[in-house]
Formats: C-alpha cells, structure tokens, sequence
C-alpha cells in the first residue's frame, strides 16, 4: 500500500448495488472499500495507458527493408558489416 504518499481526496457517485457490492467484497478482504477503489482504477489506469516507449535504438529494427535485402543478415552479419568473403 502506498500510505506513505500524500493522498488526494476525490468525491463521486455510484450506484448503490455497485457501493452494496464493494462494500461485501471490502469485507472479505478485510481492507477498506477506499483501497478497493484505488486498486481498480490502477488496474485501469495500467490497461489503458499507452505502452512506454521502447529504446529509440530499437525503433530503427525493420526500417530498411526491401526486396533485396539478404534475409541471412542475422548469421552471417560479419559477412555484410565488414564485406568479406567468409565463404572462400
């Protein structure tokens, strides 16, 4: 739990089956019905959210590819990088 952080209090409604139900549930897990609440919307907020950025590095995977480009480039990368004839 993240008590050590300043909390911001919030006020909305619901509708009393759904507060009934939260408030059964809160119950069973001998925890607050405010926990709950946090829990759900960081549940949501995580599902919704857009992926991170990935490492820009990475962004550069597949841009140069064209119909003739060798398809071996991941063995034989010495090959293609230092332009040798390792076949010889």
């Amino acid at each position: 739990m993240r008590s050590e952080r300043r909390m911001h209090r919030m006020q909305f409604y619901i509708e009393p089956e759904l507060r009934d139900e939260l408030e059964s549930l809160a119950k069973q897990r001998n925890v607050p019905m405010a926990e709950l609440i946090r829990e759900a919307i960081r549940s949501y907020v995580t599902r919704e959210s857009p992926p991170a950025k990935t490492d820009s590095a990475l962004n550069i995977i597949g841009m140069f590819r064209s119909s003739d480009t060798p398809v071996d480039v991941g063995r034989n990368h010495d090959k293609y990088i230092y332009r040798k004839d390792w076949e010889e």
